[in-house]
């Protein structure tokens, strides 16, 4: 049993200790299914947020609704919004940093030499693209990048960016114009 705050990255590095040692796999188990359930986070939170939010403005959309029922509706999907863009956002903290112990703990098991075989978990999916055609070398690199751009066509700017920032980015828009749904009829009497 290991004492608490004791690194077994490290200890795999004595000379009495592999890299593929069962303590090393049984952590490396935990990250990879911690971090899968932080990828079903990542796409739960927007869809929940949303399907909350849009309930809301149907609830707005009545004709005999109190305006202080209007407005309560509209505070409540701005606050809806601002809580699931903070709830993404530590999710994907977190799955950064159990990605990044993910590439640590390859490199680790797989330090005999089999360096092709590492998924580059913390790489975003441009990244991850290019590390594995590096992997491919350069005589079938141009053909698959040629796949690659024909596959992503115009989307292909949305590689770059993270898809909890492009999430994010689209609740904050989603969340300003819901509230503004509610208040719409006070504004137009």
């Amino acid at each position: 049993m290991e004492a608490i705050g004791q690194d077994p990255i490290e200890d795999a590095h004595t000379p009495n200790n592999s890299g593929s040692s069962p303590e090393v796999l049984a952590v490396y188990q935990v990250l990879a299914n911690r971090a899968q359930a932080n990828r079903n986070l990542t796409w739960q939170i927007p869809a929940l947020t949303l399907t909350s939010q849009a309930f809301l403005i149907g609830i707005s959309a009545q004709l005999q609704v109190h305006w202080v029922i209007r407005l309560t509706l509209s505070l409540t999907i701005l606050a809806i919004g601002a809580v699931s863009l903070f709830l993404q956002l530590k999710v994907g903290v977190y799955t950064i940093l159990d990605l990044h112990m993910l590439d640590k703990y390859e490199r680790l098991i797989l330090n005999d030499g089999h360096s092709d075989y590492l998924l580059h978990h913390s790489k975003t999916t441009l990244g991850r693209e290019r590390e594995f055609l590096k992997q491919l070398g350069h005589k079938h690199a141009g053909h698959y990048m040629r796949v690659l751009d024909k596959y992503w066509g115009a989307v292909r700017p949305l590689r770059l960016l993270p898809l909890n920032i492009t999430w994010g980015m689209l609740q904050v828009i989603i969340s300003i114009a819901g509230g503004a749904i509610p208040l719409l009829p006070l504004l137009f009497r």
